[in-house]
């Protein structure tokens, strides 16, 4: 019989899940299943490698990322998804139901259909869910108050673990982020942890360039010797002289400096 797990939408918001690489996203999504497979735990790194297909050594080191990032957890028991058993709770009402389901089923036919008991299954959980979980069931976490701010231990830990953040500016976005967050994908079961995570994955601040400088130019004096020489060199050599160059020399109101005039 085929199984199935909550996955959560929210994931798409999830700076730890949406920052793995491709390849490393899909080993993930495959423990997950496994996890369903093993009833809440994985099992040992070799059977790991070998349901994925893949090396040991790459499994290994596939799984020590993800517990560094806080994708999955070690428990006494083993390996397990983070927060698999707050996620992945039983649903009283909607188990009974499946079972009378089946039970019905079993008075018509000896071989029901798996696909359509889990048709049913899915059905009857989404008819429970309101009954099974109501809004203020801690299960489904809560949103952020208002005045939330960390206490201070972790505002310490924060200022500690990333001296290169403005703490004040980190904390500011945290807030406008959830409050503004709609729906499901705002509510969180440890917002303290959800603010760890937070300042972990919080990007470098920007270095902020030094305004430039401005203070009087350095004056420097206009050679006006190596302006005119070539120019009259010219005019000597060919009779050219430009009319930006003003009056041509022995002309009233020439510009030519005079010790040059009587040079050439």
């Amino acid at each position: 019989m085929s199984r199935w797990f909550r996955f959560y939408d929210e994931v798409l918001d999830d700076p730890k899940a949406q920052r793995l690489e491709p390849v490393l996203f899909k080993t993930w999504v495959n423990l997950l299943c496994l996890t369903s497979k093993g009833n809440g735990v994985l099992p040992g790194v070799p059977d790991i490698a070998f349901a994925l297909r893949l090396s040991e050594e790459v499994a290994k080191g596939a799984i020590d990322t993800l517990v560094t990032m806080e994708l999955l957890d070690r428990s006494r028991n083993g390996l397990v998804p983070h927060n698999w058993n707050g996620r992945q709770y039983k649903n009283d009402v909607s188990t009974e139901r499946v079972k009378r389901f089946r039970k019905r089923r079993e008075t018509v036919s000896e071989t029901p259909s798996e696909s359509e008991s889990d048709t049913e299954q899915n059905r009857a959980e989404s008819g429970a869910a309101g009954a099974a979980t109501p809004p203020g069931d801690s299960r489904l976490g809560s949103r952020l108050p208002e005045d939330w701010k960390p206490d201070k231990d972790l505002e310490a830990w924060a200022k500690a673990t990333r001296p290169d953040l403005t703490f004040e500016t980190v904390l500011a976005d945290f807030r406008d982020f959830w409050l503004a967050k709609p729906g499901a994908a705002g509510r969180k079961l440890d917002w303290p942890r959800t603010f760890k995570r937070w300042v972990r994955n919080e990007k470098q601040n920007r270095a902020v360039s030094a305004p430039p400088k401005f203070g009087p130019k350095e004056f420097k004096p206009v050679d006006r010797d190596g302006v005119w020489k070539p120019r009259l060199e010219m005019f000597a050599k060919s009779g050219t002289w430009l009319s930006s160059w003003g009056p041509k020399p022995g002309e009233p109101h020439c510009e030519v400096p005079r010790h040059l005039m009587e040079a050439a």
